[in-house]
């Protein structure tokens, strides 16, 4: 089983990713489960109340309502149940973060 957070305060581009990893399960015969989160407080209050949650892959907008996603990733680098984030953004102006982040892949 894959366990997929998406962290995303538009709906629309939530229900769109989680429909590209279902097609990307079926495709590779992978069973998962995605959870979506409007905001990086509601990601941590699940984390708080599902005390052994986790997640292989953490989609985290670069945009949030809210705790911003550098705080995220901050907080998130103490965790043990988060293997990966990848960032999502729709603004070539955040690349150049994820030098500073150390972050493998960036994708527009």
């Amino acid at each position: 089983m894959l366990y997929i957070g998406i962290c995303d305060s538009n709906l629309k581009d939530c229900e769109l990713l989680k429909c590209l990893c279902t097609e990307y399960a079926k495709k590779e015969k992978i069973n998962i489960k995605c959870i979506s989160f409007a905001t990086g407080e509601e990601f941590f209050d699940y984390c708080i109340t599902h005390f052994d949650c986790r997640f292989d892959v953490l989609f985290l907008e670069m945009e949030l309502n809210g705790m911003d996603w550098w705080e995220i990733k901050r907080r998130v680098e103490y965790m043990t149940n988060v293997k990966e984030i990848i960032f999502l953004t729709n603004k070539k102006e955040y690349m150049r973060y994820a030098f500073d982040l150390k972050v493998r892949e960036f994708e527009i």
